[in-house]
């Protein structure tokens, strides 16, 4: 039983790795890709219904916030 949870919350935790990963990937694109979009329908073309939530994401993820982000992309487009 111990052994069916371990692997049990294993895998769970690795499936929200990967959920969160692609959401973070398609965020990026779409920041970079899609500037008269704005960050919090970005957040929730992702899958997150709270700004503060898919800002507190992508910080984790990238290091910097996502108008940071946009911004620096945007600079090195130009």
């Amino acid at each position: 039983y111990e052994t069916t949870n371990f692997f049990m919350n294993y895998f769970l935790s690795e499936l929200g790795y990967f959920i969160t990963s692609v959401q973070m990937r398609e965020a990026a694109r779409l920041l970079i890709d899609c500037q008269d979009v704005r960050i919090r329908d970005v957040g929730c073309r992702c899958g997150f219904d709270d700004a503060s939530a898919f800002t507190n994401a992508f910080k984790k993820c990238y290091g910097m916030g996502p108008r940071q982000f946009r911004n620096l992309h945007n600079d090195e487009a130009e």
